[in-house]
C-alpha cells in the first residue's frame, strides 16, 4: 500500500504502526472525494438531482409491464399498471325467455372501459341457483357458452346455445377477460 506520510516522521511524533495505518487509510478515503463536494444537500436538492436523472414511467410502458429500465413510478402509474394487467371478472344472467324458451340466446356485457380488441374473454355456466333453475340444473344441463364480439372500451357479448332442446328462464354465467 502506498504510504501518504513518511512512517519515520510519524514515528518521531510517537505514533505506533496502527495509528500510522489509520491516518494513511483516512487520507486515502479523503483523496477519493471530489473537489467541491459538500455534505449539506437538502432533501429537496437530492430529490431534484434524482428526478433530473430518472424519468417517470409512461402510461404505455407501465401498462405493458415488460420494460427492465429503471423509472420513477407515481401512484397513478402503479394503479394504471395494476388495472391493465389484472384479470377482470364478473357474474351475469343469461335468459332463454319464457317457456317454451329457445335454443340460443346472447347477452351484451357493458361497462368494461379497459377492454381492447385483443383481449381474451372466457365465459362459462356458473353453478349458482337463479329464480328459474337450481344449482344441479346448472351442472347437468348441456349449454355451450362462448364470448365474442369485443367492443373496445365498452364490453363483449356472451353467447349461449343448448345442445339438444329448448331451454327457458335465467341461467347464471361467469366471465373473465384480460
Amino acid at each position: 500500500m502506498t504510504e501518504y506520510f513518511n512512517a519515520r516522521a510519524w514515528g518521531a511524533l510517537g505514533l505506533n504502526s496502527q495509528q500510522i495505518q489509520y491516518l494513511n487509510d483516512l487520507t486515502s478515503k479523503l483523496n477519493g472525494i471530489e473537489d467541491g463536494a459538500t455534505a449539506d444537500q437538502t432533501n429537496a436538492e437530492i430529490e431534484a438531482a434524482y428526478n433530473a436523472q430518472v424519468e417517470v414511467v409512461s402510461q404505455a410502458i407501465a401498462e405493458a409491464g415488460t420494460s427492465t429500465t429503471v423509472y420513477r413510478w407515481t401512484p397513478q402509474r402503479v394503479k394504471q399498471a395494476v388495472d391493465s394487467l389484472a384479470i377482470k371478472s364478473g357474474v351475469s344472467t343469461i335468459d332463454f325467455g319464457a317457456f317454451p324458451g329457445a335454443t340460443d340466446t346472447s347477452l351484451a356485457v357493458t361497462g368494461q372501459s379497459g377492454i381492447i380488441a385483443g383481449s381474451t374473454v372466457i365465459a362459462s355456466i356458473r353453478p349458482t341457483a337463479t329464480a328459474d333453475h337450481s344449482v344441479d340444473e346448472h351442472r347437468v344441463e348441456e349449454i355451450d357458452i362462448c364470448a365474442g364480439n369485443i367492443n373496445p372500451g365498452t364490453g363483449f357479448t356472451i353467447y349461449a346455445k343448448t345442445r339438444n332442446r329448448r331451454l327457458y328462464g335465467t341461467w347464471s354465467v361467469s366471465w373473465t377477460w384480460r
